[in-house]
């Protein structure tokens, strides 16, 4: 069961970096396309630090460009999450991004012809209603359609991490656990950097460079804690079952709930998200439906 304490570890790093963007955000680069422009330099600087101490082995082409894919997914996950992340709750995005085990339940069934019974259809659209319920606009925007833009994006990242998780898997049995993180860097890095680079961003981005309280603490968030969650992320996969693994990373949502809840009070004042009984009400059920519903889908 070593698996499981590898896959706890990386929720509960994750959560921390969740929230960390999120200050980040609020303090330091409130631009999201500069700071997903920057994600990517620490990304690919971190793969080419790794490949001074482990040089790549040799594969072929089409196991290099599958692990190169996968980061790439990664990376548009990352992107629409940073994207939504830097003008909604932190505890609205994250239970709606660790709704990918319900996309690797279906690709599992696409492509291993694995079968899905009622309750795990079941499963499947609890955790669907319940990142619905988070992603309801507020009661003054309910004229017209009632979801956020954000579910949509959000989903489209749940989605591509999805499929990203689920080639890790595969490339684990061909690659030795290094390599694939170090082309999962690359891909994760160069796909933020295509979708960013524009000269607007590249000035913003030598202000936060110039700035060492920003640098510090972005690079300390991107470069050091986001590097050891995603190393427990495939750790987590190269030695226990994925479902399971899926399933225990869904405590991210509920840890990220509790920080913000606890950064947001007034002792702290880290975040500034409302605090009132009927926010907190809706993201509760709607992170309890996620929880439950991704945990029936691995265990059911």
């Amino acid at each position: 069961m070593d698996w499981l304490f590898v896959a706890l570890a990386s929720a509960f790093a994750f959560a921390i970096v969740s929230v960390l963007d999120k200050i980040i955000f609020q303090r330091f680069i409130p631009r999201a396309a500069t700071f997903i422009f920057l994600v990517g330099v620490v990304q690919i600087v971190m793969g080419l630090v790794i490949m001074l101490f482990s040089p790549l082995h040799g594969y072929p082409f089409q196991v290099w460009g599958v692990a190169y894919l996968s980061g790439m997914l990664w990376g548009v996950s990352l992107a629409t999450m940073f994207w939504v992340m830097s003008y909604r709750d932190v505890s609205r995005v994250i239970p709606v991004v660790s709704s990918s085990p319900v996309f690797v339940a279906i690709l599992a069934v696409v492509f291993l012809s694995e079968r899905l019974t009622a309750l795990h259809w079941l499963a499947i659209a609890v955790t669907v209603a319940g990142a619905a319920f988070i992603s309801q606009k507020g009661s003054e925007q309910r004229r017209s359609f009632p979801l956020d833009s954000s579910f949509f994006l959000l989903m489209l990242g749940s989605a591509t991490f999805a499929l990203g998780i689920f080639l890790s898997k595969f490339l684990l049995q061909e690659m030795e656990f290094w390599d694939l993180l170090i082309l999962r860097n690359f891909g994760l890095g160069t796909t933020c950097l295509l979708l960013m680079t524009r000269p607007s961003v590249l000035r913003d981005a030598l202000r936060v460079f110039k700035s060492p309280a920003a640098t510090g603490i972005f690079v300390m968030t991107e470069g050091v804690f986001a590097f050891v969650g995603m190393a427990l992320v495939l750790w987590a996969i190269d030695l226990g079952p994925v479902s399971l693994v899926a399933t225990v990373m869904s405590a991210r949502p509920m840890i990220v709930l509790a920080l913000s809840i606890l950064f947001s009070m007034r002792f702290w004042r880290l975040l500034d998200e409302p605090l009132d009984r009927k926010t907190l009400t809706n993201k509760l059920v709607s992170t309890a439906m996620i929880v439950a519903g991704i945990s029936a889908i691995a265990l059911l």
